[in-house]
């Protein structure tokens, strides 16, 4: 029997969307590299040398904003996954320091859950045990287990890795029964340096006697497929899969999302701007003229070139039919205005949503836009934190588990033993002095309310009683800011 190791359908639906957000995160060098999010801004010529040129000349001049990657690193540092509380019992006490057998901390797995789930919406973790092809698990010798030195691990598959899966219904309950994950690498030859790449399949699977692993691997001619191995816990074969779907708040028992992250609208937000960049920039570097009126046959002109109007300019094409049409030469000159107004209903959308500018200042913002999006940001870490920590937790009991700590049985039963628990105040960063100084100026001048002021004051981590002080320093402070 061939196992099928294409993608399902709702994978390669979603696979570019979920590349697009990735590539924001990475930054404008990764964008600028893939032609896809910049069109050639010439619909009927994209061929000749000068059009080659041209598109050179659009792409380095366009600027990709680089507030996904900003956005992320600032809820990442507000999640603050470092001032954790983590007590495990002792057989399983490595995994603070060692969760996958390669050295990442379990807070460290915490970020890596957290930055996957806002960017893609869902992250997946397999509990195993290394080794877990070779041996079965409790029929090892004491003496086996000290000289193969297995260990319970915590493995993490992007959702590019996931690639097929489904959900079925077993003793009245619903659960995944299969899932297919795509792994990528790629081995060297060290005495020639030679690298290759290897692509390969774990499939986990519920058969008639419960869980399974198969490793598939591929080659030319076709897949090699390994052993089918049964995972056996303390002489018993395991009834589920030890995998935990991670989402950035509750799903659907039996699905898996198909929308992406938190970071999406922010990142289409970018390469908007990223397209009108380019447009600006070939705009101020060589303004077209527009020729209002006066070509013959204008239907047959706006079938051929999408536009009733013609343009000039090196860079401009226009198709006309006829060489000897006339053509009246009405100019006129482009506004930059539209430009500047697109660029600050941009910032607005993306600060609105909770996206964050990394060269912006809070007091450039309204008090209701720095409320909005410290709130916008909260309202999505604290349904992540709540998915993230009690996956963290249940991992940890299925290493238990491997470990020996716990029986299959009353698995559960035992989730009070793991103590984990991710901060919860999500507050943004801490106003500086000068800023508190200026919202402080801001409401003695009746520029902005006291509730609004004591709102700010709170998201951007200052008690009343110090800002208190620090408006007395101020000189005609005006009225006080608890209304004494």
């Amino acid at each position: 029997m061939t196992i099928n190791t294409d993608p399902n359908d709702d994978y390669t639906m979603m696979a570019k969307e979920v590349e697009k957000v990735r590539d924001a995160v990475l930054g404008s060098f990764f964008v600028k590299r893939k032609p896809l999010y910049l069109p050639h801004p010439s619909s009927v010529d994209t061929t000749s040398p000068e059009q080659i040129e041209r598109y050179r000349q659009y792409t380095c001049g366009a600027e990709f904003p680089e507030y996904t990657k900003s956005t992320l690193t600032s809820m990442l540092d507000k999640m603050s996954a470092d001032d954790s509380n983590v007590e495990l019992p002792d057989k399983i006490n490595y995994l603070i320091e060692d969760s996958d057998g390669d050295g990442l901390s379990l807070k460290g797995l915490m970020e890596s859950c957290a930055s996957n789930v806002l960017q893609v919406k869902w992250h997946v973790l397999l509990a195993d045990y290394k080794g877990l092809s070779d041996v079965e698990i409790g029929s090892l010798s004491i003496a086996d287990k000290e000289r193969l030195n297995p260990r319970a691990t915590i493995n993490q598959y992007s959702r590019e890795n996931v690639i097929d899966w489904a959900f079925g219904r077993i003793n009245g309950r619903m659960q995944l029964i299969y899932m297919l994950l795509r792994e990528t690498g790629e081995t060297i030859d060290t005495a020639t340096g030679e690298k290759t790449e290897v692509e390969s399949f774990l499939k986990l699977a519920i058969n008639e006697g419960g869980y399974t692993q198969q490793k598939i691997t591929a080659a030319e001619g076709g897949n090699e497929e390994g052993e089918i191995y049964p995972v056996i816990v303390s002489g018993q074969q395991l009834k589920f899969i030890p995998v935990e779907i991670v989402p950035d708040s509750e799903i659907q028992p039996g699905k898996i999302p198909l929308d992406t992250g938190f970071l999406t609208a922010i990142s289409d937000l970018a390469y908007y701007r990223y397209r009108v960049s380019a447009d600006h920039k070939e705009c101020l570097s060589n303004p077209p003229l527009n020729i209002a009126s006066g070509i013959e046959n204008m239907d047959d002109f706006e079938a051929d070139n999408g536009r009733r109007h013609f343009l000039t300019g090196p860079n401009c094409v226009n198709v006309v039919r006829n060489e000897n049409a006339k053509i009246t030469m009405t100019q006129s000159q482009q506004s930059q205005e539209q430009y500047d107004r697109y660029y600050e209903r941009n910032e607005r959308d993306v600060r609105a949503i909770g996206g964050v500018y990394k060269t912006e200042s809070s007091v450039q913002q309204t008090a209701t836009e720095f409320m909005s999006n410290a709130e916008a940001q909260v309202a999505v870490l604290g349904p992540m934190v709540d998915s993230i920590e009690p996956a963290i937790k249940t991992m940890c009991l299925y290493c238990g588990m491997f470990e020996g700590i716990y029986e299959v049985e009353n698995l559960q039963s035992n989730i009070d033993d793991i103590d984990i628990k991710m901060p919860r105040e999500f507050a943004v960063s801490k106003l500086t002095f000068n800023e508190v100084k200026t919202y402080i100026e801001l409401l003695n001048n009746g520029q902005m309310s006291q509730a609004e002021m004591l709102k700010v004051l709170d998201l951007g981590g200052w008690l009343i009683s110090d800002a208190e002080a620090l408006g007395l320093e101020i000189e005609n402070s005006g009225p006080s800011l608890t209304g004494e």
